[in-house]
């Protein structure tokens, strides 16, 4: 009678990499937290031990609010310094709160727009024109102008070669030079 083989069960592969991740109310509050107090996605993500992709992926929620949620606790808690007659702060905050939140009459600013004629931009000349628009000039003015930039152009290309014109020394030691490579 042959011999029967069993064969032995395989086992199960281990995974690769690392166990998935796995949020939490604490990883929630801390990245919202973290997010409000300024830190980077890459910061957050070694604090907690994950990486941006998945700091994305699992957090989202909280990274989107965490800068509102932010200004409405500093908000709130400077709100109740600011109307706490008893608090040491609270004039400070007062003040702050007005000068950021109450408007024109409690800044100490003041801002004012300048426009040009009927609202639109200001214009300022100091002399100098950038551009010509051409569609602005007259057929006769046009020639004028061609000429006078032809003119100013080779005033130019002459002025040229009076920088490389001169006396010049030859500085070299009267050695025979070829261009090709000795042997």
């Amino acid at each position: 009678m042959p011999l029967i083989r069993r064969r032995r069960p395989k086992k199960k592969p281990k995974p690769i990499g690392r166990p998935p991740h796995k949020p939490t109310d604490v990883f929630r509050r801390q990245v919202l937290e973290f997010k409000g107090m300024g830190m980077t996605h890459d910061q957050i993500g070694k604090m907690i031990g994950v990486s941006d992709e998945t700091l994305r992926k699992h957090y989202d929620y909280e990274l989107n609010i965490a800068d509102a949620k932010m200004n409405v606790n500093v908000a709130n808690n400077l709100y109740t310094m600011a109307t706490d007659p008893e608090h040491k702060s609270a004039v400070t905050a007062a003040i702050f709160w007005l000068k950021t939140r109450g408007g024109d009459p409690w800044r100490e600013i003041k801002r004012t727009e300048l426009t040009g004629k009927d609202g639109k931009p200001l214009m300022i000349d100091d002399g100098r024109r950038d551009v010509i628009d051409s569609s602005d000039l007259t057929p006769e003015q046009r020639q004028a102008l061609r000429q006078i930039i032809t003119q100013a152009v080779a005033q130019k290309i002459n002025e040229v070669p009076s920088l490389i014109e001169g006396d010049y020394e030859d500085v070299t030691d009267g050695g025979d030079y070829d261009d090709e490579d000795e042997e």
